[in-house]
């Protein structure tokens, strides 16, 4: 028995089968027998036709199951983010930070309806036949073809839309009565009263957010301090009335809170004191003397 194994271990030791070779051998013998075989062009065209089959009936399924049940597009932002959108109707729609629009999938055929929550600035293709028409959280908006600004987050007391050019209709959801709003004109909603009511103004500064453009021309500070607050995302806290009342002309275009900051303190006299990451006190402070 000793023998026997030690015969049949140096068999195994000396046997290596060559598997190259082989293979190399399994290969030349299937191409030996496909040359003299003549293979129907039908039979030949089974696997790839099977195959088409196969992959229309997936893309079939993936419409039906994906794109057919699809009733509406979303778009979002996250914090400090914005996104244009360009919708099928030529129409340019700006969402400003932590905003959301649903657009239908059958928008420019069927309707021009879009449901917003958030802010956006709205850039509409004018279309007689077919009114664009904005359903946000507290307001609707109605228009042919105009540009304009919507802010309505849930978590504000106020939502507003401000008109850059054209005709705006705005009424609270669900009613008939609303606001005609032209150039510069401002919509207030106030959600704890629940009354909506139309402020005019010059207009300069709707959709400002976008490129931190501001323009102020004998513009009330308390006006000035409401638009940068909401632009640079600041809290101002004074108990300066005389300064609050103070008129000024000057614009800002795109300058860090920092150069707005100095450009007040020297036109007011006045302080910006830090509190907190967001929050500043405003000390001291005069109106200009002419």
């Amino acid at each position: 028995m000793d023998k026997f194994w030690e015969i049949s271990g140096k068999y195994q030791k000396s046997h290596q089968p060559d598997v190259d070779a082989a293979w190399r051998k399994f290969e030349d013998r299937i191409k030996a027998e496909q040359k003299g075989k003549v293979v129907p062009m039908g039979r030949r065209a089974l696997p790839y036709a099977a195959a088409v089959l196969i992959l229309v009936a997936f893309v079939f399924l993936l419409q039906n199951n994906f794109l057919g049940n699809r009733t509406e597009m979303f778009y979002a932002t996250t914090n400090q983010e914005t996104k244009q959108i360009e919708l099928p109707d030529g129409s340019i729609v700006t969402l400003n930070e932590n905003s959301t629009l649903k657009v239908s999938v059958d928008f420019g055929t069927a309707n021009r309806s879009v449901t917003l929550s958030g802010e956006a600035f709205f850039d509409v293709t004018r279309n007689e036949n077919q009114p664009f028409i904005i359903s946000a959280d507290h307001i609707k908006v109605e228009v042919l073809g105009t540009s304009f600004n919507v802010r309505d987050y849930a978590d504000e007391k106020e939502a507003e839309v401000e008109v850059k050019s054209g005709k705006v209709k705005v009424s609270p959801p669900n009613q008939s009565k609303g606001v005609l709003l032209e150039k510069g004109d401002l919509a207030l909603l106030d959600l704890n009263a629940k009354m909506l009511e139309k402020k005019p103004g010059e207009g300069y500064n709707v959709g400002g957010w976008m490129e931190k453009q501001l323009v102020f021309i004998d513009a009330p500070v308390a006006q000035i301090f409401e638009d940068i607050q909401r632009i640079y995302k600041v809290n101002f806290i004074t108990d300066n009335t005389n300064i609050i009342n103070c008129s000024f002309d000057t614009d800002f275009k795109g300058e860090d809170l920092s150069t707005v900051f100095e450009i007040l303190e020297i036109a007011f006299h006045c302080k910006f004191k830090q509190l907190n990451a967001s929050t500043y006190e405003v000390v001291g402070g005069q109106c200009n003397q002419e």
